[in-house]
């Protein structure tokens, strides 16, 4: 159910929190492009919140708040009294009222934590790399034709590893990327002139360039 949020704000990130037209830009993470179809139906998608820390945590605390309200509002429904239809249906309508308020009020609240969290982006143009961290006023530019290294690595764990991808430029800025680009926006990069990487795509899988 978690995706079902996630996937929702992020299609509002496309549409209202990118001062990009659609069809400018491809997200460097393939996580944003993802659909309901595509997400795992076993014992995988228990970890759907983990993708987009925090947002999906934020989902789950949103259920358990529309649980506790549907649960008091069940209890509080029970307790109306029954052959009385005049007070019965009075008391209806002052449950519908502030069980509705408390759903919008709880709702946007959950809206306002997101927020922060859904204006981040890390895309691709034509011309350049856009990154917006969490907190930053203003995007940050980063040219293509000053791509001059692209890195990945994996920092091994208990059941695996992260993947780490640094991209370095010739001013001397570099910003890494966790998960990876997916493999439209890695074409792309590997595709610039004078750019190094311990890494290729063959035939549509990324393989390690040997000997890096």
């Amino acid at each position: 159910m978690s995706w079902v949020i996630i996937i929702g704000l992020q299609r509002l990130t496309n549409h209202w929190l990118i001062p990009h037209g659609p069809g400018t830009y491809i997200h460097l993470s393939s996580i944003p492009r993802l659909g309901l179809l595509d997400f795992p139906t076993d014992h995988m998608a228990f970890g759907a919140f983990l993708l987009n820390f925090p947002i999906g945590f934020i989902a789950i605390f949103w259920y358990l708040f529309l649980f506790c309200l549907c649960y008091n509002a069940w209890e509080a429904w029970l307790k109306l009294p029954k052959r009385d239809l005049i007070l019965r249906r009075q008391g209806q309508l002052a449950l519908a009222g502030k069980y509705g308020q408390g759903f919008l009020v709880g709702t946007a609240f959950f809206l306002l934590l997101c927020f922060p969290f859904i204006r981040r982006y890390e895309i691709l143009t034509a011309h350049a790399i856009l990154v917006k961290r969490t907190f930053d006023g203003h995007e940050l530019v980063y040219p293509l034709d000053r791509l001059r290294e692209i890195r990945r690595s994996v920092v091994a764990g208990k059941g695996g590893g992260v993947i780490f991808w640094d991209l370095k430029f010739s001013d001397g800025t570099s910003f890494t990327l966790d998960g990876g680009p997916s493999r439209q926006a890695l074409a792309v990069l590997l595709g610039q002139p004078g750019v190094k990487a311990n890494v290729r795509i063959v035939d549509g899988r990324v393989e390690k360039v040997p000997g890096n």
